[in-house]
């Protein structure tokens, strides 16, 4: 099943910050509404379209 909004998917992640410091890691699979307001537009982007099992690195910018 490909993502698309509206539906739920679990993820889990690191966030690093620019100079690889660990600012938060989510290690057990939460869920998140897709199309809602629970994830940031970036990362809504970078799973669009995607199947299960999908792995990808995000660069955010802070003002994002």
């Amino acid at each position: 099943m490909q993502i698309h909004a509206p539906c739920v998917v679990s993820l889990s992640w690191t966030l690093d910050d620019a100079h690889g410091q660990r600012l938060d890691e989510l290690t057990e699979p939460t869920e998140f509404l897709v199309g809602g307001s629970d994830l940031l537009p970036g990362v809504e982007r970078a799973i669009d379209g995607q199947q299960e099992g999908f792995t990808h690195t995000v660069h955010l910018e802070p003002e994002h």
